[in-house]
């Protein structure tokens, strides 16, 4: 069983990794909302298909304005900043940028959860944010700092959404939680569709011919 069970993480960690290589062939080929909303409406259907059951609308306002802050903060927020960033920076940096949001999680949940922080995790939040530095100071161009800022501004988005998931909807079925985040981002990403062109204007202005 443990065997079984190694292999089925191994896979897992491999298509997750392969997720952000995958982001960058497609940010070739089209604009990081369009990618965004694309992904979204596959996802969405997929789940439809396979987890019907999992779209059993949550009961209350309150529990739905949660879910939907979720929504924003982890998916649409986090995947638009992530693509609109990495279409500028390589893969393995923005993974690597992606990925501080665990040390971001342990500062908010000190902050707004009042969750006790250990000496382990004093240590480990010193040591991500001084190779966050170091990355940084290795970078001499705009370009790459600005677009390494989109990327942790990513990070930032989803750490701040497990915070929501762990104060107002943990206790709810993590299945329908997800499949809700999904759907409740799907209308978000219509709404940046006038402003593609807008997007084609700032990366001029920001990148120029880069």
């Amino acid at each position: 069983m443990e065997k079984k069970e190694g292999l089925a993480f191994s896979w897992l960690v491999t298509f997750w990794a392969l997720n952000y290589t995958l982001v960058k062939i497609a940010l070739a080929f089209v604009n990081p909302f369009l990618l965004a909303f694309l992904r979204l409406l596959m996802t969405v259907a997929f789940l439809l298909i396979v987890t019907p059951r999992s779209f059993v609308p949550l009961k209350g306002l309150k529990a739905n304005l949660y879910l939907f802050i979720f929504s924003f903060l982890g998916i649409y927020s986090s995947w638009t900043l992530w693509y609109v960033g990495e279409s500028y920076i390589s893969p393995s940096l923005s993974v690597i940028l992606m990925y501080t949001y665990p040390v971001i999680a342990v500062i908010l949940s000190a902050i707004i959860l009042k969750e006790r922080v250990t000496r382990n995790k004093i240590i480990g939040t010193l040591i991500g944010f001084s190779g966050i530095f170091m990355i940084f100071f290795s970078e001499s161009s705009f370009n790459n700092i600005f677009a390494m800022l989109l990327v942790i501004g990513s990070a930032f988005s989803w750490a701040l959404s497990i915070i929501v998931y762990k104060k107002y909807l943990s206790a709810y079925d993590y299945k329908l939680v997800n499949a809700y985040q999904m759907l409740y981002s799907l209308p978000l990403s219509l709404a940046l569709f006038p402003f593609f062109r807008i997007s084609s204007a700032l990366n001029a202005f920001f990148w120029g011919s880069c």
